[in-house]
């Protein structure tokens, strides 16, 4: 029998898959993933479950379209399911055309031919994606090599590089598992084999949920050949079924009555996998559900569709392996119709191509990868130039906070400054020095003479993008000596980045030792977000264990431009086309921690059992607080050279954090100082117009706010 009949719709079929698959890859790079279908050790009740599929809200007019494109895309994951029936399908059908009785050498090696070609290809291709942009395989990893050969199932290669690549990982094991399959299938027959598959892969995805806890998803998703075998099984029954009696088989694919069952199937099948005992069946359940009503479609498909749809399906597995990543770089969870649009729209269109190209240079004679090795050394030396250029000129924030080489870890309050150093530095508009005392904080040693006053804060405080002897603790210590007329010292305990638990910490520490009469808390209106990162990430996101961005091994990656990219000409147009802040423009001007639907505002109560802590710690020493509320740049100045656009206000509470933080202040009896209106008065904003911190002149304002 001809090959046609496999040909009209398996390919049709991957091709269906491999677009649903990148619609589900485009959705959860949007929406976040969903939770039906994907159990994990920290899978929520089943409440929260069904809760998250309700319809959302924010796109505006195009509300119904997102939801849309949202449950499409989630339920793209099943596009897996049609690919392993297609493959069993297909393999086993040609085994039967060519008369084979048994799977040997032979098919192996032809398996090897198709598979590992463009597999190294794709690994070789995004090792200079992983040296540009960050994400990818890279050898140095140790994962590296072992993706490279295929070997998948391990909790640090199942996700490597490319997450989508897991699935390579289970095909290469279903290859292995063909030769029982096939000698089980001519004994047995099809229905009897796919009978005995089922039982034996549901009970070891039942024994999966059972037993294992992080390696969950991995179990169920396929880590292990094992539970992905009946939707394998199923296409090799499909095939021989096809192959024997092609007319009836077609028939009853096509019948009505059997295209409503498969849908029920499918609806029980995708309902079921909301919950623990539904996981089991459910991706077979969905895999048999699915294939009459898509075969039946695709039969019937118009010539052009059908085409297009061919033309993926047999180039399915080059685009499986360039689009995830593709899709990683350029989507966001943007509310932006227009730059959704457009973002889905580049990321098809650059998956296309890098198909095409991996195809080409694969399978191209001498000349073809002579023109994609040429190509690709003249991108990293521009890529070098650039980086060398920037490092000069224009240095970014790379490989952690910019003020990372000033900063160090430490058990009592999370980071300080390196104690006793004088610190240059150099990043995205900024070019200070942060000079740091015996203790590790900014400014000179404690004298323990006069009155004290010590100031809690965190980068508007320390100060960042200023030399530390222009931070206001230091231009109020001479103000309040004026007023008071006797010795005053200003003690600045502020360090950049910290939060109210390291405001705690600094005061349980050092409160004991520098016995102060008053304590100003400096509190930004990020403290709510803070209070909800733990320290261990927070040394993770300062770059601590990410190693020195000066030093060789970072030279020779294209940090600097990459950042640059982002923060510039990347967000410069999507902001400009979604018309909303890009993400260096919200952190800027504040706008992101004014947010109503922002998650830490859920953090008030640890906010507040951290301000009381400080209280304690300054109580037993005698000393008074004082909360001095530093407010973000949206708040104080009208135009902001980054905030290209009017805000639509709906979406943020401008009075919310300063109201927050005073209820909590006051419950203590803490003095709350207000600085909006000081600042406001101001006849220049006093924020930095290429970041979010004050100026000189803001530092200024401050201390004489306070001073009066």
């Amino acid at each position: 029998m001809s090959e046609t009949p496999r040909q009209v719709w398996i390919d049709r079929l991957k091709g269906v898959a491999i677009l649903w698959i990148f619609v589900n890859h485009a959705a959860e790079a949007v929406f976040g993933a969903p939770y039906f279908g994907n159990p994990s050790a920290a899978w929520p009740e089943l409440s929260t479950r069904l809760a998250q599929v309700a319809p959302i809200t924010g796109w505006g007019a195009f509300d119904g379209l997102a939801n849309l494109f949202r449950y499409t895309g989630w339920l793209g994951d099943q596009g897996v399911q049609l690919f392993i029936v297609a493959s069993g399908f297909g393999l086993t059908w040609s085994l039967l055309s060519r008369g084979t009785e048994r799977v040997g050498r032979a098919f192996f090696l032809r398996r090897a031919a198709r598979l590992f070609p463009l597999w190294w290809g794709a690994h070789l291709g995004f090792c200079v994606v992983r040296w540009l942009t960050g994400t990818g395989p890279f050898p140095t990893d140790g994962a590296f090599w072992l993706s490279l050969v295929g070997v998948r199932c391990t909790p640090g290669t199942y996700y490597y590089g490319v997450p989508a690549w897991w699935y390579v990982g289970l095909q290469i094991q279903l290859y292995f598992a063909l030769p029982l399959l096939w000698s089980r299938l001519r004994r047995w027959g099809g229905a009897r084999l796919l009978l005995v598959v089922c039982v034996v892969a549901f009970a070891a995805r039942a024994a999966g949920f059972a037993l294992f806890d992080e390696y969950i998803d991995a179990w169920q998703r396929g880590a292990i050949f094992l539970t992905r075998l009946p939707e394998f099984v199923f296409g090799m029954a499909l095939a021989t079924w096809m192959h024997a009696r092609p007319e009836q088989t077609a028939a009853r694919l096509r019948h009505p009555m059997v295209i409503a069952a498969s849908l029920l199937l499918w609806a029980l099948g995708t309902a079921s996998s909301f919950t623990a005992p539904g996981i089991v069946v459910f991706a077979f359940a969905t895999a048999v559900g699915l294939v009459p009503p898509i075969y039946t479609a695709v039969m019937a498909a118009p010539a052009r569709l059908a085409a297009t749809l061919t033309w993926f399906g047999r180039h399915a597995y080059a685009l499986y392996l360039v689009h995830h990543p593709l899709l990683l770089l350029l989507m966001d969870p943007t509310p932006s119709p227009t730059w959704f649009a457009l973002t889905l729209t580049l990321s098809l269109g650059l998956s296309v191509a890098a198909t095409i190209a991996l195809e080409r240079v694969v399978g191209g004679g001498l000349r073809v990868r002579a023109v994609a090795v040429v190509g690709t050394l003249s991108l990293v030396a521009v890529a070098f130039a650039g980086e060398r250029h920037l490092r000069k000129t224009d240095p970014q924030e790379v490989m952690g906070w910019g003020e990372r080489p000033s900063l160090r870890p430490d058990p009592d309050v999370g980071w300080k400054l390196r104690p006793s150093t004088e610190t240059h530095l150099r990043w995205a508009s900024y070019d200070y020095t942060v000079r740091a005392n015996s203790l590790g904080f900014p400014g000179p040693e404690p004298r323990h003479e006069g009155y004290r006053v010590v100031v809690l804060g965190d980068a508007y405080s320390s100060a960042e993008g200023v030399d530390t002897d222009h931070a206001w603790p230091r231009r109020l210590q001479p103000l309040l000596t004026k007023r008071m007329g006797r010795p005053v010292e200003v003690v600045n305990l502020a360090i950049t980045g910290h939060g109210p638990d390291q405001y705690a910490g600094v005061a349980r520490t050092h409160f004991p030792r520098l016995r102060p009469e008053l304590v100003l808390v400096a509190s930004f209106i990020n403290d709510f977000e803070d209070a909800t990162i733990p320290t261990p990430v927070f040394h993770q996101m300062i770059g601590f264990p990410a190693g020195d961005p000066t030093g060789l091994r970072a030279r020779l990656r294209p940090l600097h431009l990459r950042a640059w990219f982002t923060l510039h000409p990347w967000e410069t147009l999507r902001a400009a086309i979604s018309g909303l802040p890009g993400a260096s423009a919200a952190a800027y001007s504040g706008l992101k921690w004014l947010r109503t639907d922002a998650p830490f505002w859920a953090s008030t109560g640890r906010v507040a059992e951290r301000f009381a802590e400080i209280d304690v710690a300054a109580k037993d020493v005698g000393a008074q607080v004082e909360l001095v509320q530093i407010p973000a740049a949206f708040q104080v100045c009208e135009d902001l050279p980054y905030l290209r656009r009017p805000v639509d206000l709906a979406a943020y509470d401008l009075e919310r954090p300063q109201a927050t933080q005073a209820r909590i202040a006051r419950s203590l009896g803490w003095r709350v100082r207000d600085l909006r209106p000081a600042l406001r008065g101001l006849g220049a904003c006093p924020y930095q117009p290429a970041n979010l911190h004050f100026t000189r002149a803001g530092h200024r304002a401050v201390a004489e706010a306070l001073y009066k």
